[in-house]
């Protein structure tokens, strides 16, 4: 598979962008000439990241700050990215927190805020594209990123290896 053939032009949104895997990702479709927007709630370190991206050779770099926790922060991100006519080819679902903690004594709402961006914004997040998607009669790809650890636990991390 020629993954710069597959990406050439398409537009692909990327959460958890301003870090780790997240930028990786980012460096890759803009090494593949792809569209990319990049989002997540460290906006200083995306502006820089998109510098780096345009010299990769993204023909197109759109810098989105968004909360994966926040619905409203995803609604505004997809407010942003209808606003530039240009639709979502690739979604990928890359945001992603952990917490440390024993699960006996780790507080609901550390929980909580860890399944809101790992649970939760995967599937807020791919919704809102899927519905544009229906709505203009085309498909597009959603690409969710797991982690080793929802195959097996460590200890402090069971909440995580819940999530992935």
């Amino acid at each position: 598979m020629d993954l710069g053939a597959k990406l050439n032009g398409k537009r692909v949104l990327i959460t958890g962008a301003s870090s780790g895997l997240g930028e990786n990702f980012a460096r890759l479709a803009a090494g593949c000439k792809a569209k990319v927007v990049i989002a997540a709630r460290r906006k200083a370190r995306l502006e820089k990241l998109a510098k780096e991206l345009e010299q990769l050779g993204a023909p197109q770099v759109t810098v989105i700050e968004m909360d994966a926790a926040s619905e409203p922060s995803i609604d505004a991100a997809f407010a942003q990215i209808d606003a530039s006519g240009d639709m979502l080819d690739v979604v990928v679902n890359n945001a992603g927190v952990s917490n440390d903690g024993l699960a006996l004594t780790l507080p609901t709402k550390d929980f909580d805020d860890l399944m809101a961006v790992n649970m939760r914004a995967v599937w807020l997040v791919s919704v809102r594209a899927a519905q544009r998607w229906q709505a203009a009669g085309r498909g597009g790809s959603i690409i969710n990123i797991a982690s080793i650890q929802g195959e097996r636990v460590m200890p402090g991390i069971t909440p995580y290896s819940t999530s992935k």
